[in-house]
């Protein structure tokens, strides 16, 4: 199904509008996710963790996170993840921005957790700045036990 004929219109004058930086960071968004998310069906999570963890490393004496750069950060990243071509889950999602912020000296942290519903366990990842989520609701953190990343085993499904 297309697009009505405005939307496209909309949705480029509006990128036009963003300033320059947001606009590379965007762009830099609609192009990591996808691949981040062929990648973790292509060669699983541990190694495109370990790429992204190089890619983009940040300094040991990387000043503390400014949230608010942050919270921009992520509304852009998800912005690319909602609107893209390529639907997305809550992993590569939440693995570009991890990636993204790091890329950007923010110290950012990877959460993966579960929790039981009526349908089983469900796993969920998102991304944490100063102890706050990002993308998510604040009481994410508490809906979900959070597993340490060393201790995924491969297979395992998050939504």
């Amino acid at each position: 199904m297309s697009n009505p004929p405005g939307k496209s219109a909309n949705r480029l004058s509006a990128f036009l509008e963003l300033p320059g930086s947001d606009r590379i960071l965007l762009s830099q968004a609609l192009i990591l996710i996808p691949m981040v998310s062929l990648g973790l069906k292509g060669i699983g999570f541990r190694r495109v963790y370990r790429i992204l963890d190089r890619w983009a490393s940040i300094p040991t004496d990387a000043p503390p996170a400014h949230l608010g750069r942050a919270e921009r950060i992520a509304d852009l990243v998800g912005k690319a993840a909602w609107r893209g071509i390529y639907p997305v889950t809550c992993l590569p999602r939440s693995l570009s921005l991890w990636a993204v912020l790091r890329r950007h000296a923010i110290q950012a942290n990877l959460c993966i957790g579960v929790r039981r519903s009526e349908v089983g366990i469900q796993g969920h990842a998102w991304v944490e700045v100063n102890q706050l989520p990002l993308l998510e609701r604040v009481e994410i953190n508490q809906e979900f036990v959070q597993i340490p990343l060393a201790s995924l085993k491969p297979g395992i499904k998050l939504d």
